[in-house]
């Protein structure tokens, strides 16, 4: 994978504020995903954790396919289409 320029790197409020749409209504929903599924959007190289609330950041085209990936694996385990990962 070819690291992204680091001028396209975010933070996550701002990432929130342009892209989010209906996915994530508040700031702390979007800071629960990434609670949830932090070591996944690392490992995708789709955040940058950083130390506090605001100091993490994001690649926005790499997180929102993440976002959009994750919602809907979970999506298809609740219509028990795929069987839920452990």
């Amino acid at each position: 994978m070819e690291a992204p320029n680091l001028c396209s790197y975010q933070s996550v409020a701002d990432w929130r504020e342009r892209n989010a749409g209906p996915f994530f209504p508040s700031r702390a929903s979007l800071d629960w995903f990434i609670k949830l599924h932090r070591s996944e959007l690392v490992e995708r190289g789709a955040l940058i954790p950083g130390r506090g609330r605001g100091a993490s950041l994001v690649e926005p085209v790499i997180f929102a396919r993440a976002v959009v990936e994750i919602f809907s694996k979970q999506a298809r385990e609740d219509a028990g289409l795929v069987q839920a990962s452990t």
